[in-house]
C-alpha cells in the first residue's frame, strides 16, 4: 500500500480446511518483513501481531472433522502502514461460535484453550482451579451424541501440550489490563458450570453426563429444577471463581426473575429450563472473555487510540463455506458470509463490463449471480434471519413454525428448496430447508435454531457486576441490555457483515482463493476432478474468461524505481532443499556444447514450403 493513497485488503476465502488462516499467517509474515523503518515503535508492532497468533488461535479455534486446527470466528485485521513500516493495527471479530462450548458435532472438539488448561497448566494450578481431566468435564466430553466419549482429535503429547501452555501463558502475561490467572479462573468456573446437571422435583439423583443437553431434552418435568448433593462441589467451585455466593448462583440457574411493577418476583425453572440459563452462562462468560482479550490487542497496537484515516491493509479471514453432516444457525451464517463474499468477488471480476460481453462470454449471466441467494437470507421482511427473528419474539414460536413459514414465502425462490422424506433423509418441510449456495446444496436442520438465535441471559445481566472477581465485573459492566430483552444473534451478525462489506468496497480488494488438494484431507495426494470442481464452484473458472489490462502509468506507479533495502528472506525448508540438491558442475564434467544457430538457406536449394499459421484465438470481450 505505499504506492498511491488507497487502502487495501486482501480477502482470503475457500472452504473449511483448505488453508486460509494459514494463508493469512504468511501473508503477515510477509508484511512484517517487509516493513523497514519504524525504530522500536513498529518493532513492537511485530511482536504483538506475532502473540496475537497465539491467543486467538488458542482461545479461538477448534478441531472439526475438517479441520484440525479450525477458525471459529472471523476477523479482519487493518495494519496500519507509514512511511513504508508497520505504525498500528486493530482486529474486528465477527461471530465467534459459543454454541461449541455446550454442543458440538460427534467428532469435534472444543475451543483448544480448555484443553490446554486441563493438560497443560502445572498440577499447583489445576489444583488451585479444581480441576481435572479434560475427559472429565462436561463441556470438553459432550458431542451432539450425547455419549460419554471424548471428541477424536490428533492427539498431544504431554510435553508438547505443555509448551502450547507455557507459550500461551506468556502471550498473556503481555497483555496490560489483565492478568493470566483471572483468565484461567473464568475459563475454569465454565467447565465447572457444565458439570451441574440439576435435577428435577423430589428426585435426588443425578442425571448421567449424558443427559444434560437441554435441546435434546424433550421430556421436560413439571417439577421445578434444583442442584443435586452430587453437583454442590461444582456449583461452589464455579461460584467461587466467579466471585459469587452459591445461592446466588443457585438462584440464578434455577429461577427466572420477572418485575411487576416494583417488586420483583420469582419464578421456578424446569429442569431444561435451568440447563439452558447454564449454557447461557457459560456463552456469555466466554463471548465477554474472548472480546476482552482482542480489546487487549488492540490496545497494544494502537496505544494512542484509533487510527485518524492513513493507509492500512487489511487482511480478512473469516471461516470457510461448511456443509456438514448436521448443519444447524451456526452454519448458515457461516455460509451467508460466504456468499456475501462470492458476491463482492463477482462484482470485482465483472465491473466494466457490458451486459452484452458478459452475455458473449456467459450466455445466461444471472446463473452465476447470487444476489438472490443473499437476500434470501438477509432481505427483509421475508429474510430466513427476519423469520427467525419474528418466531424468537413470539410467545408461542418454534423452529417448526419457523420452517413452515420459511417454505411458504419462498417456495417459489429457485435457491430454496425443501427436502422429500425418503431413507436417505428423515426430514420434511416442518423440520429442515435446503439451500442452494453457489459451492454446494446444503441441508439446514432446524433443531436448536431459536436458542441459538436468542444471545439474552436468563433474568439479565446485572448481577454479575455485584461479583467480587474484578474480570468478570468488567466483562459485564458496559451490558446495559434489560432482562429478558431478545438479542438476535444474526440480526447482529448481518449487520455486522455488511459493515465488513462496506468497509471491503471502501478499499481496493485483492483475492486469495485458497483450494483442498483433495475431499478427505489426505496428504501427499492431489485429486484433479475434485480441484476442478471447486474451481468451477468458487467462480474462479469463469473469472479466468474474462481478460484485465494495466494501464501503463499504472504498473510504474505500483512498482517505483527506487525500493528500500530487505533483509534476505527467511530461510524455508524448501529453499533449504533446493540449494543443497543442486550440484555444482565439477572439473571432470564436459562443457555444454553451445547452441548453434540453424545454417541459413542455399541459394540453390529449393525453398521449404510455410507451414500454415494457427486461426487466432477468438476474442474475449474487453472492459467498457
Amino acid at each position: 500500500a505505499s504506492a498511491g493513497t488507497e487502502s487495501r485488503s486482501v480477502v482470503v476465502s475457500g472452504e473449511s480446511g483448505s488453508g486460509k488462516t494459514e494463508s493469512n499467517r504468511q501473508l503477515l509474515s510477509y508484511f512484517r518483513w517487509r516493513s523497514t523503518g519504524g525504530g522500536d515503535g513498529a518493532a513492537a508492532i511485530s511482536r504483538v501481531l506475532a502473540l496475537s497468533d497465539v491467543l486467538l488461535e488458542s482461545f479461538g479455534n477448534a478441531s472439526t472433522v475438517n479441520n484440525h486446527n479450525s477458525s471459529r470466528f472471523g476477523k479482519y485485521l487493518a495494519v496500519d502502514v507509514a512511511s513504508n513500516a508497520l505504525a498500528g493495527g486493530s482486529f474486528s471479530t465477527y461471530l465467534l461460535e459459543t454454541t461449541r462450548l455446550v454442543r458440538r458435532a460427534t467428532g469435534e472438539r472444543n475451543f483448544h484453550g480448555l484443553y490446554m488448561l486441563c493438560a497443560g497448566a502445572a498440577k499447583h494450578k489445576r489444583a488451585a482451579l479444581r480441576l481435572r481431566a479434560a475427559k472429565e468435564h462436561f463441556y470438553t466430553l459432550v458431542s451432539s451424541s450425547d455419549k460419554q466419549r471424548e471428541a477424536a482429535a490428533p492427539p498431544d503429547a504431554p510435553t508438547r501440550i505443555e509448551r502450547r501452555f507455557d507459550a500461551l501463558e506468556d502471550a498473556l502475561s503481555q497483555l496490560r489490563g489483565v492478568r493470566a490467572v483471572s483468565v484461567w479462573r473464568v475459563v475454569a468456573a465454565i467447565l465447572h458450570l457444565g458439570d451441574i446437571r440439576f435435577r428435577a422435583g423430589g428426585d435426588d439423583q443425578s442425571t448421567g453426563a449424558g443427559d444434560q443437553s437441554a435441546i435434546a431434552d424433550d421430556a421436560d418435568d413439571d417439577e421445578p429444577a434444583a442442584v443435586s448433593a452430587a453437583d454442590a462441589p461444582a456449583l461452589a467451585a464455579a461460584a467461587e471463581l466467579l466471585g459469587l455466593s452459591d445461592d446466588t448462583l443457585r438462584e440464578r440457574l434455577t429461577c427466572r426473575f420477572m418485575s411487576a411493577g416494583r417488586e420483583e418476583l420469582t419464578v421456578p425453572l424446569q429442569r431444561t429450563g435451568a440447563l439452558r440459563a447454564r449454557d447461557a452462562l457459560a456463552k456469555a462468560l466466554y463471548a465477554g472473555l474472548f472480546s476482552r482479550l482482542v480489546a487487549e490487542l488492540n490496545a497494544l497496537l494502537r496505544p494512542d487510540g484509533p487510527a485518524n484515516g492513513g493507509q492500512y491493509i487489511g487482511l480478512l479471514d473469516i471461516f470457510g463455506f461448511e456443509s456438514l453432516e448436521t448443519n444447524s444457525l451456526e452454519q448458515l451464517l457461516i455460509n451467508y458470509a460466504n456468499e456475501a463474499l462470492h458476491h463482492l468477488f463477482l462484482r470485482h471480476v465483472f465491473r466494466g463490463f457490458s451486459d452484452e460481453a458478459l452475455a458473449s462470454v456467459l450466455g445466461d449471466a444471472s446463473r452465476i449471480d447470487n444476489r438472490c441467494c443473499v437476500a434470501l437470507i438477509d432481505a427483509p421482511p421475508k429474510g430466513l434471519l427476519h423469520i427467525l427473528d419474528h418466531q424468537c419474539r413470539a410467545p408461542q414460536g418454534s423452529e417448526t413454525a419457523f420452517c413452515l413459514s420459511a417454505t411458504q414465502k419462498h417456495e417459489e425462490d429457485p435457491f430454496f428448496t425443501v427436502p422429500k422424506l425418503s431413507r436417505d433423509c428423515s426430514h420434511d418441510a416442518s423440520s429442515a430447508f435446503i439451500v442452494r449456495h453457489f459451492a454446494a446444496d446444503v441441508l439446514y436442520t432446524s433443531g436448536g435454531f431459536l436458542e441459538s438465535n436468542n444471545d439474552t441471559l436468563v433474568g439479565g445481566s446485572h448481577w454479575l457486576r455485584a461479583s467480587t472477581e474484578p474480570l468478570v465485573t468488567e466483562l459485564f459492566e458496559e451490558d446495559k441490555a434489560v432482562a429478558g430483552t431478545f438479542s438476535s444473534v444474526g440480526g447482529r451478525f448481518a449487520a455486522n457483515l455488511k459493515e465488513l462489506m462496506a468497509r471491503l468496497r471502501s478499499t481496493q480488494t485483492h483475492f486469495v482463493r485458497c483450494m483442498k488438494s483433495n475431499g478427505g484431507a489426505l496428504p501427499h495426494t492431489f485429486d484433479a476432478p475434485y480441484v476442478r470442481s471447486r474451481l468451477r464452484a468458487a467462480g474462479s473458472l469463469t473469472a479466468l474468461r474474462f481478460e484485465r489490462r494495466l494501464q501503463r502509468g499504472d504498473v510504474v506507479a505500483e512498482a517505483p524505481s527506487s525500493s528500500p533495502q530487505q533483509p534476505p528472506l527467511p530461510p524455508s525448508p524448501q529453499r533449504k532443499i533446493a540449494t543443497e540438491n543442486r550440484k555444482p558442475p565439477t572439473s571432470a564434467s564436459p562443457p555444454a556444447p553451445a547452441r548453434q544457430a540453424p545454417p541459413a538457406p542455399s541459394p540453390t536449394s529449393p525453398a521449404q514450403p510455410k507451414s500454415p499459421s494457427p486461426p487466432p484465438p477468438p476474442s474475449l470481450p474487453r472492459r467498457a
